[in-house]
């Protein structure tokens, strides 16, 4: 889907390459667990790629794509967190989640986070995704995601 006139810009899920016959995994899986699926070659792997917030900061890089095995479709994009984003982050009473793992020297890493797919928007020219609907501050306060296959519900 396009989400302005220009060629480069996209919004919504990527489709998949499924495998031939149904596996028996979660609803909701990491791309990076399903052997058998791949990104279209028609549609961006953003894998990589720099996730910036409405506010022009680097929130942080996709991990992986989050896939909807009965939909075929990428619902989430797995976001580690940019390391100054969560050393800086306020502490949120109720956030679900471990707390992010700390370097040698300190430093939180390794903090992921789940963002919508639907609020992303892609810059093809540059290889980055913007989210308009999120700031850094935001994101930064986002539970941690665990790295493991949910259901929607």
């Amino acid at each position: 889907m396009r989400h302005d006139d220009t060629p480069s810009a996209r919004t919504g899920a990527a489709t998949l390459d499924p495998p031939v016959a149904p596996a028996a995994a979660p609803q909701i899986a990491p791309l990076m667990h399903l052997k058998d699926y791949q990104v279209v070659k028609e549609d961006p792997d953003v894998r990589g790629w720099p996730l910036i917030g409405r506010d022009g900061r680097t929130i942080g890089k996709v991990h992986d794509l989050l896939v909807d095995t009965s939909a075929e479709r990428v619902r989430y994009l797995d976001v580690e967190l940019d390391r100054d984003l969560v050393a800086n982050a306020p502490i949120v009473p109720g956030t679900a989640g471990p707390p992010p793992a700390v370097s040698d020297d300190g430093k939180a890493v390794g903090h992921h986070v789940l963002a919508p797919i639907g609020f992303a928007r892609l810059d093809e020219d540059h290889k980055r995704v913007y989210l308009d609907g999120m700031d850094a501050h935001d994101a930064a306060v986002l539970p941690a995601y665990d790295h493991q296959a949910f259901h929607r519900d």
